[in-house]
Order: C-alpha cells, then structure tokens, then sequence
C-alpha cells in the first residue's frame, strides 16, 4: 500500500514537471514572405495565430515568438509579413481582424523596447480558436536586417529600463526616451494625429473625441516627482486611447489604452502602454464641456515601480 502511494506521488510530481516544463516552450517562427521589400517605407504582417486560453504575440524583425501566459501554447496558422519590423518606425498601426476573444495592442515597437511589438490574445472560451489581427507601419528606412536580434537564452524579450540618470522633475532623463519638450508634438509613439481634428466628448465611448487642458498637477513615478501643467486625451474610438502629460521641464509622459467605463460626465481609461514600457493602470477623467478637462488621476505601475499622477484645470 505504502508503495502504490509513493508510486502515485512521484507520477503526481513528475506530471507537474511536465506541465511546467511544456509551459516554457513557447513556440519562435520566422515569418513568411508574401510580396517582400526591405526597402519599402510601408510595411504590414497579417499575424494568423491559433490560442487556447492567453498568448502574448510578440513580432520583432521577421521573428514572432508566442509567449504562453496561460493555457496551452500557441501555434501559428499562416502568418504573412510584406517586410520584418524595422528599427526606424515613425508610425505604427494595429488592427483586428478575426476571432472570438478579446485582442489588443499592449506594447508598441521602440528602440527602448528593441523595436517588439506585443499583442495579447485572450480566448476565455474552451478549446482552441484562430485568431487574425494586422500590424501597418511606416518607416525611414525600411528592414535592414533582424531589428534587436533574437529573443536571449531563456526566451525572454528585452523589457523597457527607465533611465534612471535625469533630475527630480525632468520626465526627459526618468520617463521614456521622448525629449522633445514640445508639448505640441511628443513624437512617433503618440503618432502623426492631430488631437485637434477629432470631435468633442458627449458622454459616449464609441466615437473619436479629444480633451485638451491647460492647469496644474503632479506626477509621480518611483518617488520622483514632476509638476504638470498640460493634459490631453485623444481618442480613435473606445479600444485606442492615447493621454500625454506635459511637465514644466523635460519630455511628455505619455500613455496608451482602452476605456472602460464612461458616463456622461465621468470616464475611466485602462492604461496598458506608455512611453516608458509596458503599464498596469487607470485613469479617472471628469471631462469639462466638450473639449476640455476639469480633473484627472491616475495610477499604477510601469516596469514593477509605481506611479500616480494628479491634474486639474
């Protein structure tokens, strides 16, 4: 009896040790070429994948690795790319396509994250599904080979640093790599849309809208901190959501998500993506009339260090 129990236990452990170890194989493929230009400005990847329960799809270069978050790994089904991902992107488009779960952009392509784009896929359904999504972009120069190499030994991706060599105060030497100071104009993460041609806000969350606010603030990150003076919303619908913060001295802090609450005087943003790395975060806006903004707050945590910010008109 005490045998067939110890022989239970060690087929228990040694199955765990399997699920773990197969839990790290996440599958890495070179894309397939369909119409392929290094040297073109323009280029796309139509990414066709196959997921069971959550995948992140990481592209960098011509390599796609599928990073497992939960569930069986994944596989891919045909993905097609005009050109790999270069190191110069000046504008970076994402649209999905097909599937039954929920698929959104989380990391942007930036020299500070060797130039990966991140897309999850979360199927909450049983049993596998395919799922289609396309990722557009422009660049300076076109594909000139790998951009940021290969994943490193252990599988892992380069993960967003914060350069931790600037003053209290300056977003320009801690928060991302964005030292424009112009408020007008923070670069290609925030892309060429001018907020100003989007509508007003009406209380809804399925229309293009942006708020624009000149006040005053502070914001926090990893027990620095800056004054705000200038907030601004733009939204391309409720699943692209971009705020930027301009700080009295240094670069904009910038960042990306969906909504996920709106009444019509209240708005609640799911923050996912910044300029400095990958973000776990919300933001609470009280919009003022259509275009601007009478307070905002904010918080959560960049790269595992918190942040909080505070604004009003």
């Amino acid at each position: 009896m005490k045998f067939r129990t110890m022989v239970l236990v060690s087929a228990h452990l040694a199955g765990l040790g399997a699920v773990a170890l197969w839990a790290q194989m996440d599958p890495t493929f070179t894309v397939r070429r369909k119409n392929w230009d290094d040297r073109s400005t323009r280029g796309e990847c139509t990414i066709r994948v196959m997921v069971d329960d959550e995948v992140e799809v990481e592209l960098r270069g011509d390599q796609v690795r599928l990073r497992t978050v939960a569930g069986r790994p994944g596989r891919d089904d045909g993905t097609e790319c005009t050109q790999g991902l270069p190191q110069d992107i000046t504008n970076f488009e994402f649209k999905g396509i097909d599937g039954r779960g929920d698929v959104r952009l989380v990391q942007e392509p930036r020299a500070n994250n060797r130039w990966t784009a991140v897309v999850r896929v979360k199927d909450s359904k049983g049993g596998e599904e395919g799922y289609t999504f396309r990722l557009r972009w422009e660049s300076r120069n076109g594909f000139t080979g790998n951009s940021g190499g290969s994943w490193d030994n252990q599988g892992n991706r380069p993960r967003n640093r914060p350069n931790n060599s600037g003053n209290s105060g300056n977003s320009g030497g801690w928060w991302g790599n964005n030292n424009s100071g112009n408020s007008g104009n923070s670069g290609g993460w925030w892309g060429n849309n001018n907020s100003n041609n989007n509508g007003g806000w009406n209380g809804q969350n399925n229309g293009n809208f942006s708020l624009q606010q000149s006040g005053s603030g502070s914001f926090n990150y990893d027990g620095r901190n800056a004054r705000i003076t200038r907030a601004y919303i733009d939204a391309r619908g409720n699943r692209d959501v971009r705020l930027r913060l301009t700080p009295d001295n240094g670069g904009d802090i910038e960042f990306r998500g969906t909504i996920a609450r709106t009444d019509r005087n209240y708005l609640e943003i799911d923050l996912v993506d910044s300029n400095n790395g990958r973000v776990r975060g919300r933001a609470r806006v009280t919009p003022s009339g259509s275009n601007g903004i009478d307070s905002m707050q904010l918080d959560g945590d960049v790269n595992g260090r918190n942040f909080r910010g505070d604004f009003r008109r």
